[in-house]
């Protein structure tokens, strides 16, 4: 039961970097008749898991849809008499409408309820209630949204970086950040952030390349590895030679 939990906790929470809906462009009605049918499952609905079927793809879908339902629509929706509803109203608000939450919306935690979970053509008990999992997903939400401010940071510290440490700056082009994450030692002391960035710039020879490397920054956020192939060794001092090597100066 535990393992049924956790894999429908990381789907749902997932759906908080997919927020880039053309709202203006999906017709209300036409998302109300999906939640519709996410509710004849008997059962909540988000993702899928390996090997999905046709069904659960089908699903995902139509979950994706909700994303796409204007404010107000999901605000009537919380208080709805069917409990799945009231969740799903919940998601996309503390999803795409955080901002816009209040004391009121959050009186949802004390929503006892009981609600199943749907996967795999069937309905799940796993002993949670309304308020319970809405909680969860709105305290999901303010952790991702710390997450997104530091890798904001990183990104921002790494072009500051580049732009003064290297002998053609003006040349440089960001392409991708990617595979970001981050990590801890020392009980927490030490906190390490690490991202992959691709671009293209002019070496020092002068001639034009795309790249990519991996950064590692410290609590502070200075960078304190650059690497072609991610590794976990942590260099102290820090290790910045093939940067220098390739682009700098």
């Amino acid at each position: 039961m535990k393992k049924i939990i956790l894999l429908l906790f990381s789907l749902v929470f997932t759906s908080y970097i997919n927020k880039t809906f053309a709202q203006d462009n999906l017709n209300t009605k036409h998302i109300l008749d999906s939640l519709n049918v996410l509710i004849k499952t008997k059962g909540f609905v988000e993702g899928y898991t390996n090997s999905p079927s046709e069904e659960e793809i089908r699903l995902k879908n139509i979950y994706y849809l909700l994303f796409g339902l204007p404010y107000i629509e999901a605000k009537k929706l919380t208080t709805d008499t069917n409990e799945l509803v009231r969740i799903y109203a919940f998601n996309v608000i503390s999803n795409i409408y955080f901002d816009s939450l209040n004391r009121k919306d959050l009186l949802i935690f004390k929503d006892k309820t009981k609600i199943l979970f749907y996967a795999k053509g069937q309905t799940y008990d796993v002993d949670l209630t309304v308020g319970t999992f809405c909680k969860m997903m709105y305290n999901q939400t303010i952790e991702n949204k710390k997450i997104d401010s530091y890798m904001e940071k990183v990104r921002q510290e790494i072009i500051k970086f580049i732009e003064k440490n290297s002998k053609y700056s003006e040349s440089y082009v960001s392409i991708d950040f990617s595979e970001y994450s981050q990590s801890e030692s020392g009980n927490g002391k030490n906190k390490y952030y690490e991202i992959k960035h691709v671009f293209s710039m002019k070496q020092k020879n002068g001639d034009l390349i795309e790249t990519s490397f991996y950064f590692t920054l410290n609590k502070n956020f200075d960078i304190i590895k650059i690497e072609k192939e991610k590794t976990s060794i942590i260099t102290d001092p820090p290790n910045l030679d093939i940067w220098t090597d390739i682009f700098g100066e």
